[in-house]
């Protein structure tokens, strides 16, 4: 976990991806340890300001605001006010024009975050990127290039996007499962709570749940992309057998 966090506090080109290999692990490791509970983690996580990366259940408000640097990094960078359902199509469009893209020339432009090198699909929201924090604002840079490696860059980005996110729902399914081995029924039926709590306070949710992007399924990552997709929706199933396991758990200590 301090691998994790130490990553996501340092953003920093391809970072994404070790947080990627250390949260397939984790998830393994979970239930070999004796008494931990996904309140446990909830609450370590918030308290380090990690709950937003890593937890699927986190409640955060997104930046307001975000900076653009145009194709000529000479010229002055847009900032662009941010909404809650803000999507980077949005803020590409407003790019385009403050920096006199003629419409005809458009094609192969995407955004491109400053520090980590991360490409953005214009179809993503803001908020479920970039979290508020104090007196800072995301850097993106807006690059032009060929309309082909542009869609590899998206659809590659897409595949690790995918991947974490469903590290982060099995996360959750293996707490879940460790509860119900070895706890009682009022601390079961607590994070059961928890996590209904959260679920339903998230705007994201159930559209990142359920969200594909299916011409990704084409192209040089296609198929990595259907796999690990696959591998997402069996993870949502997972918690959700899991947290009906454990609701059943609760009707038959009631009788």
């Amino acid at each position: 976990m301090g691998y994790c966090m130490s990553y996501v506090r340092s953003p920093s080109e391809n970072n994404l991806h070790g947080v990627e290999a250390v949260m397939s692990v984790l998830w393994h490791v979970i239930p070999s340890m004796q008494g931990i509970t996904f309140r446990d983690f909830k609450s370590v996580l918030r308290l380090e300001q990690c709950e937003a990366h890593l937890l699927i259940t986190a409640f955060v408000p997104g930046c307001k605001k975000v900076v653009v640097h145009g194709p000529d990094l000479t010229s002055i960078p847009s900032q662009l006010p941010v909404q809650d359902d803000t999507q980077f199509e949005e803020l590409l469009n407003e790019s385009l024009e403050f920096f006199g893209i003629p419409e005809n020339q458009r094609k192969g432009y995407i955004l491109i975050d400053t520090k980590t090198g991360r490409a953005h699909h214009p179809n993503g929201y803001v908020r479920d990127v970039y979290f508020f924090r104090r007196s800072f604002y995301p850097e993106l840079n807006l690059v032009r290039l060929p309309e082909q490696e542009a869609f590899t860059k998206l659809q590659f980005q897409a595949c690790h996007n995918l991947f974490f996110e469903a590290q982060k729902v099995l996360l959750i399914t293996s707490l879940f499962r460790n509860a119900e081995l070895k706890s009682d029924s009022a601390l079961q039926q607590a994070q059961v709570m928890l996590l209904d709590d959260g679920l339903t306070k998230i705007p994201n949710f159930p559209r990142k749940a359920l969200e594909c992007d299916v011409k990704f399924e084409e192209g040089q990552f296609g198929q990595e992309y259907l796999g690990i997709d696959v591998l997402h929706k069996f993870a949502w199933i997972q918690v959700s057998y899991s947290v009906d396991s454990l609701c059943r758990s609760f009707i038959v200590c009631l009788r």
